[in-house]
């Protein structure tokens, strides 16, 4: 299930869904047993848990499907204008506006969104290879920047 991203509407929408466990690519986690709040040290609990005698690249490394930008920030004047800008470039691609706009392709997908507490706008970009997302970077960077 997705949510927008902030404590508030993960945690209204872990009690609508009745889910155990939530999370944000910011690295934040949710848990039902800790009343729905953000909880890092029961996440590490449970990695520390799950990775024991391993180390956790290798445990990690069975669950890294795809590549991942990380956040990236831009300082735009105009927002929205940037956002229908962006749009416009990808009229093909399945749109849905739960938390900001996110954009998906078969092969890539990227978030973008205003923050909500500060004067930017972030971008997530995840594609099924390294090459493909550095290109998805470039191109969407280049419409922010107006390059």
């Amino acid at each position: 299930m997705k949510s927008r991203v902030g404590h508030y509407f993960i945690k209204k929408t872990m009690k609508e869904e009745k889910a155990i466990f939530a999370g944000e690519l910011s690295n934040h986690f949710y848990f039902k047993e800790a009343g729905g709040f953000e909880s890092p040290l029961l996440a590490l609990y449970y990695i520390l848990k799950a990775i024991r005698d391993n180390k956790l690249s290798q445990a990690a490394k069975k669950y890294m499907k795809y590549a991942h930008s990380g956040e990236i920030n831009f300082k735009v004047e105009d927002q929205k204008t940037t956002i229908e800008n962006i749009l416009k470039e990808y009229p093909d691609g399945n749109i849905e506006f739960i938390d900001g706009v996110t954009i998906e392709y078969d092969s890539w997908w990227a978030n973008i969104r205003p923050s909500n507490t500060e004067p930017l706008l972030r971008i997530n970009v995840e594609a099924n290879d390294e090459k493909t997302m550095n290109n998805k970077i470039h191109e969407i960077s280049s419409l922010i920047k107006g390059d």
